[in-house]
């Protein structure tokens, strides 16, 4: 395996094997030079804050002092819509994982499936493992604790008591009940073992229509499995928007047929209905009436990002600010739960929204907590996440 490319998960992966103090062969620097993409690494920090400034707006639907929140918030909450960005994540995934499997052969399946484990199972954990000594703290079955009371009451229904065997299901993913946004990277982990099947696949039809026809093959499956969203099935209703990332990469080069204009036009029109999507499109309908137009419109921003000549725009997604949110963005997805279980159940012992207002709570919570995200993240990343990269970057050039 020749390809060295980031994943959805992989905040950055390129930049941080660089910045790890690692010293990679020369090789690997020519293959990540050709096959770095800095604009959508800018893509996924801007869809992790997104679903870290989600959860912030979450805070007022578990107290029982909030009885509503103003039209305001509600908007904001559709335009900076958490589903939408994991949808994003999900395209930007297969977008990659096809790359990483570009000219695979079969030998090296098991090193990819290595590597992928290597790279995003032991940041998971250890956010598992800080979850888990916060609820041991925070609620741990005492009164007068942070949790106590009817705060954030269905996270401490599910950890009010965390035993061992309990624990033992969340560490290797299988559960989620402490960090419930990990059922996103264990549904990466099941499509990375799922995909060097897609592409081989793939690598069977003749044309690009009967690609395209995949692409319905999965809806269809989707469509039929919606309501069996069970660990392991639930791969098959996600297959289609991972599988969209490779219709990005096998087309997306063909954007530059279009003029600038054209481009910039189509970026806008993109952006636009992603917006329009996340307010007025229902998460609690049939999943695939908000899944599939996320995915439509995602997939161009992934293509133009990756290939269109858009300046400026890629002046904006390779800004320090964007680029370090990139770097980061996987150990602030994995730790922005922890960050708003502390700071919101604080937050909710003081009684704050009775006197302020649901308004006044959430705009001063969301910096704290994206400060307090940022925090986390950063020390996640560079105890964890960057070590996990080296090994996994030094397996792939000593398993080749």
């Amino acid at each position: 395996m020749t390809w060295h490319g980031t994943s959805v998960a992989d905040a950055a992966s390129s930049s941080a094997v660089l910045g790890s103090g690692v010293e990679p062969q020369a090789e690997l620097y020519d293959v990540l030079a050709r096959h770095r993409f800095t604009e959508l690494d800018g893509l996924r920090g801007i869809a992790s804050l997104m679903v870290g400034i989600n959860h912030v707006f979450g805070i007022p639907a578990v107290s029982v002092a909030a009885t509503g929140t103003s039209l305001m918030i509600a908007s904001l909450s559709g335009v900076i819509n958490g589903s939408l960005a994991v949808d994003l994540f999900f395209i930007m995934s297969g977008f990659f994982l096809a790359g990483m499997l570009e000219n695979f052969k079969r030998r090296a399946v098991l090193v990819f499936y290595i590597r992928r484990l290597v790279r995003l199972v032991p940041p998971a954990i250890v956010s598992v493992i800080c979850l888990y000594i916060f609820v041991e703290i925070a609620i741990a079955g005492k009164p007068g604790n942070l949790l106590d009371g009817p705060e954030l009451v269905q996270f401490r229904a599910d950890n009010i008591a965390v035993p061992f065997n309990i624990l033992l299901l969340n560490l290797p993913l299988i559960r989620h009940t402490l960090n419930p946004p990990l059922w996103t990277i264990r549904l990466e982990i099941f499509t990375s073992l799922l995909f060097p099947a897609v592409l081989f696949l793939r690598t069977r039809l003749r044309n690009a229509w009967q690609s395209f026809a995949l692409f319905i093959a999965f809806l269809v499956i989707a469509a039929l499995l919606s309501r069996h969203q069970k660990m392991g099935l639930d791969v098959f209703h996600y297959l289609y928007v991972f599988y969209a990332g490779v219709l990005a990469r096998d087309f997306g080069p063909h954007v530059a047929a279009m003029t600038r204009r054209q481009q910039y036009r189509l970026f806008s029109f993109a952006v636009l209905a992603l917006i329009l999507t996340g307010e007025f499109v229902p998460l609690f309908q049939h999943p695939i009436s908000f899944d599939l137009p996320v995915t439509v419109f995602g997939t161009i921003l992934v293509v133009l990002l990756a290939y269109g000549d858009i300046p400026a725009v890629r002046g904006v997604m390779n800004s320090p600010a964007v680029q370090f949110f990139g770097r980061i963005s996987y150990s602030f997805y994995l730790m922005s739960w922890l960050t708003i279980m502390g700071l919101g159940g604080l937050i909710l012992r003081t009684d704050a929204i009775t006197r302020h207002g649901v308004t006044a709570i959430l705009l001063a919570a969301l910096p704290c907590c994206t400060i307090a995200g940022i925090g986390l993240a950063y020390m996640l990343h560079v105890a964890v996440e960057q070590p996990s990269v080296a090994l996994s970057r030094y397996l792939g050039m000593k398993l080749k």
